[in-house]
C-alpha cells in the first residue's frame, strides 16, 4: 500500500489508484479502526422487482467484503421512470433489499430517488475493517492461488434472460449465486490466510483480476478449463449473448 503521503490525504488507506473495490479512511482517532465506503447502482438482470433488489443489495454490499470489512449502514439509490412504472414495483425493489441488508445486519438509513428513463437501484454502503485486515488489490503475493468463490457468468445469463433465451433451471442457479452474501465466504477466506480480494461484478474475472495484477505488481496463469462457469453461460457466450460494456472495453482492457 503506497504511503499516506503519496496518496495526498494521510487519512485515505485505500483509493482509486488501483479500482478497489471500495474506498477505506480513518475516522475517528483509533488507529487500529478505518471505515469502509461504497456506492453500486445496476440496472435489473431479472423480472422480478423483490428478486431484483436483493441481486442489488447484495452486489453493493459485497464491496464492502471484498476489502474484508464488515458492512453497517447503507441508503437506498434509485433511478424510476414512474412514467412507464407502477411505485408498486419500486415497493417491491425495496422489500428485495431490505431482506437482504436484515441477513447481513445491515440498516437501510435513507435514501435518495431521482426521475430516470431508465430503472437503476443500488445502496451506498457504509462499513468498517480492522487496518491489518484490510484486503485490497495491492496486496497479492507471489506464489498465492486464485480462489473463486461463485461461479462466472452471471453477465452471459442476464443477458440471456433478456432476450428470452435462458432456461428456468439457469435462471434459478444464477439467481441462487447472485443472493447469496459474500461474508461467509470472507470468514471462511481469512482462516486460510487471504491477502488479498476483489469483488468479481462488471469487468468480469479478467478486468478485476486485472486490476489485483497491477496494484501488486505481480502476473497471473489461468487455466480456462478450471474455471467454474454458471450452467448455461458458456453456451449463451458462444452464441453472442455477451453484455454489451463487456464487447465495448474487450480491446483496450482486456475485460471480459
Amino acid at each position: 500500500m503506497p504511503p499516506p503521503e503519496e496518496r495526498g490525504d494521510e487519512r485515505i488507506l485505500v483509493g482509486t489508484e488501483f479500482a478497489d473495490d471500495a474506498a477505506v479512511v480513518r475516522i475517528g482517532d483509533d488507529p487500529t479502526r478505518a471505515t469502509v465506503l461504497t456506492v453500486d447502482i445496476i440496472a435489473p438482470l431479472v423480472d422480478d422487482p423483490e428478486t431484483f433488489g436483493e441481486i442489488a443489495a447484495c452486489n453493493a454490499l459485497s464491496d464492502v467484503y471484498a476489502m474484508g470489512g464488515r458492512p453497517l449502514f447503507a441508503l437506498n439509490v434509485v433511478g424510476f421512470p414512474d412514467d412507464k412504472l407502477p411505485l408498486t414495483v419500486l415497493q417491491a425493489i425495496l422489500r428485495g433489499a431490505a431482506r437482504v441488508c436484515a441477513r447481513a445486519g445491515v440498516a437501510i438509513v435513507g435514501g435518495h430517488t431521482v426521475r430516470d428513463g431508465e430503472l437503476k437501484f443500488g445502496l451506498s454502503v457504509t462499513g468498517e475493517v480492522a487496518v491489518p485486515e484490510i484486503l485490497s488489490n495491492r496486496t497479492g503475493r507471489e506464489g498465492q492461488a486464485l480462489v473463486l468463490t461463485k461461479a462466472l457468468g452471471t453477465g452471459f445469463i442476464a443477458q440471456a434472460i433478456k432476450h428470452g433465451h435462458a432456461e428456468p433451471a439457469e435462471v434459478a442457479t444464477a439467481i441462487a449465486g447472485m443472493t447469496t452474501l459474500n461474508g461467509p465466504a470472507l470468514a471462511i477466506a481469512r482462516g486460510f490466510g487471504v491477502t488479498a480480494c476483489t469483488d468479481v461484478t462488471g469487468f468480469g474475472l479478467l478486468g478485476h483480476l486485472r486490476n489485483i495484477l497491477r496494484g501488486s505488481q505481480l502476473a497471473a496463469r489461468l487455466d480456462m478449463a478450471a474455471l467454474p462457469a454458471l450452467p448455461g453461460a458458456l453456451a449463451h457466450a458462444a452464441a453472442g449473448r455477451v453484455p454489451g460494456g463487456r464487447k465495448r472495453t474487450w480491446g483496450s482492457c482486456g475485460r471480459t
